[in-house]
């Protein structure tokens, strides 16, 4: 059921969410043209010796699961903790949230059912830190032993 009353936008929220994603797009674009390098030195080392430009893989490989189990996880944490907030206050946005937009608050039904998208949401995401990293293993042993 919809309520008449609305959550006011933090402005000062608004301006900080900006700010870092214009950092983590730079950021992003730095390490892109870092990672291209990267590649094409392992290109080169694969010609001449490629035992040690399959460990470098490996090793690349490693890195970056580990970096997507620790996001997908603090992602799936954030979204299960918003929906927890949600069916604990029956009411969306729960009280504890602060938003970069005015959003009319949802109370009941609504609610719970956005409660169950979000919930489901954040098991998807715990299941891509597991799912995608066991992938990258499968990719790990067919380089490692072919």
């Amino acid at each position: 059921m919809k309520d008449n009353k609305i959550v006011k936008a933090n402005k000062k929220m608004r301006s900080q969410s900006i700010i870092f994603i214009f950092i983590v797009i730079i950021i992003s674009i730095i390490t892109l043209s870092f990672f291209r390098n990267y590649l094409s030195e392992i290109e080169t080392l694969a010609q001449e010796f490629p035992e040690q430009a399959a460990i470098k893989i490996v090793h690349t490989i490693k890195i970056v699961s580990i970096l997507m189990i620790i996001l997908f996880s603090l992602a799936g944490i954030y979204f299960l903790r918003l929906s927890i907030l949600v069916f604990r206050t029956g009411v969306f946005p729960p009280p504890a949230i602060k938003t970069t937009k005015d959003i009319p608050i949802i109370t009941g039904k609504s609610a719970r059912v956005r409660a169950i998208i979000i919930l489901v949401f954040s098991f998807l995401l715990f299941a891509a830190a597991v799912i995608i990293p066991l992938y990258f293993t499968k990719i790990i042993n067919a380089i490692m032993n072919p």
